[in-house]
């Protein structure tokens, strides 16, 4: 008698255990295989032949989502001579102007 109270628990344990594993594969996505992607702007082309944002192309493909940011060999190299050719040292900013005209208050 314990031998097959057992025996049903155990199989219980073991359905829900394999509900529980359907679940999460239903959530996983893989991208697999070769993506055709622009060199230059870094687009991918879909199925359909329509070009997409990569970050677009991912999420659709994989759920995953994306949150930007500059990598600090961007930044030194794109954003900061950028930034230095807007505001050249001495030349004043938005913000230094709008700093004088409350002190001057």
């Amino acid at each position: 008698m314990q031998a097959g109270l057992r025996i049903s628990e155990l199989q219980d344990s073991l359905a829900e255990r394999v509900r529980e594993l359907e679940d999460a594969l239903s959530r996983v996505r893989i991208l697999q295989g070769l993506l055709p992607i622009c060199s230059y702007c870094k687009k991918i082309r879909d199925d359909s032949n329509y070009w997409q944002q990569i970050e677009n192309y991912v999420t659709a493909h994989s759920g995953a989502q994306f949150s930007h940011s500059v990598c600090p060999q961007c930044y030194e190299e794109i954003v900061k001579p950028q930034l230095e050719e807007l505001y050249p040292t001495g030349r004043k900013t938005r913000k230094d102007t709008r700093q004088e005209n409350e002190d001057a208050r």
